[in-house]
């Protein structure tokens, strides 16, 4: 019998590495915009839904405190300390000493809401995309038995656009309360837009494609006129919201 002679398998040379990675090369290259948009998109999500939780806890608070919102030493109305400039610290949870804040506490704002056993954990003040010097860990040990300053990643507003601090007296589907960070360039948590919490609860996202909200903020918070910015631009949200809608709102 006439046997046929075998040939020793061809083993990978260099080149068919080097081509092989080549290939897983190119290939990560196509996925990874894919693979960033979806991590953007679920950060986005989950900030959505932190903004959400703060507005139960806002409406609990006010529930049980005759409709109030809840207060803050930056709102004027609420401490004879208040100074034109505070609108730019309502990123503030909680503040240096009990004797700066409220009723001699020192939690404030969005802060009250942990002190009163609203809202239990304290990441949801903290946006998963935050890319500023405003980090949970930076200040996860004021949510303890540790009395410091603590700031979070969202802007309160703590009253409606008709200065009214009474939950029910502000226009429920046009009146922003809460949004993603605006003390600062820095704080402005995503790169395209902001979630917004409005006074009916509801949560909504504002796009900012054309990044015209985001260079109206000052490079640094304790720039001059950095509240003016702030105030200016839950104006700007206001108007962007009701025009993206055609919808003024209802009654209260």
């Amino acid at each position: 019998m006439k046997r046929t002679a075998r040939h020793p398998a061809r083993a990978f040379t260099l080149i068919d590495v080097m081509v092989s990675m080549a290939v897983v090369a190119v290939l990560i290259g196509l996925l990874l915009p894919s693979l960033r948009g979806v991590t953007s998109t679920g950060k986005r999500v989950a900030c959505s839904s932190n903004i959400r939780q703060i507005g139960l806890g806002l409406h609990m608070y006010a529930d049980d405190w005759n409709g109030f919102v809840v207060p803050s030493r930056y709102v004027p109305g609420w401490s004879p300390k208040y100074r034109d400039s505070d609108a730019a610290e309502m990123m503030t949870l909680r503040l240096a000493n009990d004797a700066d804040g409220l009723w001699g506490q020192s939690w404030d704002g969005l802060g009250r809401l942990t002190a009163a056993n609203y809202l239990d954990a304290p990441k949801i003040y903290y946006c998963p995309s935050h890319h500023g010097s405003h980090k949970f860990t930076q200040y996860a040990d004021a949510f303890g038995l540790d009395t410091r300053v603590a700031i979070g990643n969202y802007q309160y507003r703590g009253r409606g656009p008709n200065d009214s601090r009474f939950l029910y007296d502000i226009i429920p589907s046009a009146s922003a309360l809460v949004s993603d960070g605006l003390q600062s360039k820095l704080d402005y948590n995503h790169q395209f837009g902001l979630n917004v919490l409005l006074a009916d609860l509801h949560v909504v996202w504002l796009s900012d494609a054309d990044h015209a909200l985001y260079n109206s903020l000052p490079d640094d918070a304790e720039e001059y006129g950095a509240a003016s910015a702030v105030n200016d631009a839950w104006s700007a949200i206001d108007n962007r919201h009701t025009t993206s809608t055609g919808n003024g709102g209802g009654g209260k």
